[in-house]
C-alpha cells in the first residue's frame, strides 16, 4: 500500500513499474513473463459503451461461458439486471466492477491498483478489501481511502522526496506523524511571518527616527 501527500509521485512509481516511464537514474527490471493487471479510475473510459458486461467479457475471454461470466460479475457485486445493460447506461461504480472482473480473468501475477475505490459504494469497497486480502499474488495499491488502508493486510510504503520507504509503525502512526509535521510547518511559517513583521516594524521605526533627527538639525 503506497501513500503520499503528492499524487504525481505515486503515479510516477506506477508508470515506472509498468514500463510506461523509463528511470532517469538507475534501472528497472521486469520479468518478461510477468503478467501485470493495472487498474485506475480512468480505465472505465475504455470500455465499449455499446456492449453489455457479459458481451464484453465473453468477447475478450473466449474460454468463458455465459454463466461463468455472470457468476464472476455477481461475485464482484454487479447486480444481475446490470449484466445485460449496455455500458453507457451503467453507473461509474458498476463499470468499475466490470473492469475488476476483467482483471481477475487476466490471471495476473501482480495487481497495480491506482485509487481503486473511486466510484465504489461501501459494500463494493468491502468486497474489494476481501478480494485484495484473498488475492494469491503481489498487489500494489495507491489510495487515499482510509477504510481500504486500515482493513487490508498490506505493508505501508511512503512515497516522498524521490524515495519509497517502508513505514513499519502502521497507518495510525503515519497519520499522527503527518499531522505533527503539518503543525510544525505551520508553526515555522507563523514564526517566519512574525519575524518578518517585527523586522519591518523595526525598519520603519528606525526610518522615522532618522527623519526626526534630520528635522531637529
Amino acid at each position: 500500500m503506497t501513500v503520499s501527500n503528492k499524487s504525481y509521485s505515486k503515479s510516477t512509481l506506477i508508470k515506472l513499474m509498468t514500463g510506461e516511464l523509463d528511470a532517469t537514474k538507475g534501472e528497472t527490471k521486469r520479468n518478461p513473463r510477468l503478467r501485470m493487471g493495472v487498474y485506475n479510475q480512468h480505465f472505465v473510459d475504455r470500455l465499449p459503451m455499446n456492449k453489455t458486461p457479459v458481451e464484453f467479457l465473453r468477447d475478450s475471454f473466449e474460454g468463458e461461458t455465459y454463466q461463468s461470466v455472470r457468476n464472476r460479475l455477481g461475485k464482484y457485486g454487479l447486480e444481475g439486471h446490470a449484466h445485460e445493460v449496455v455500458m453507457r447506461d451503467l453507473s461509474g461504480g458498476q463499470k468499475a466492477r466490470v473492469v475488476f472482473v476483467e482483471l481477475s480473468l487476466q490471471q495476473p501475477h501482480v495487481l497495480l491498483l491506482d485509487e481503486p475505490t473511486n466510484n465504489l459504494d461501501i459494500e463494493s469497497i468491502d468486497a474489494l478489501i476481501d478480494a485484495i486480502n484473498n488475492f494469491n499474488g503481489g498487489i500494489v495499491v495507491v489510495t487515499h481511502d482510509q477504510r481500504l488502508i486500515e482493513n487490508c493486510d498490506c505493508n505501508l510504503w511512503v512515497v516522498e522526496k524521490k524515495k519509497v520507504t517502508p513505514w513499519e509503525e502502521g497507518f495510525d502512526n503515519y497519520k499522527e506523524t503527518l499531522l505533527r509535521e503539518m503543525e510544525e510547518e505551520i508553526e515555522r511559517q507563523t514564526e517566519k511571518r512574525r519575524k518578518k513583521m517585527e523586522e519591518a516594524a523595526k525598519a520603519k521605526a528606525e526610518k522615522l527616527e532618522r527623519l526626526k533627527s534630520k528635522l531637529k538639525s
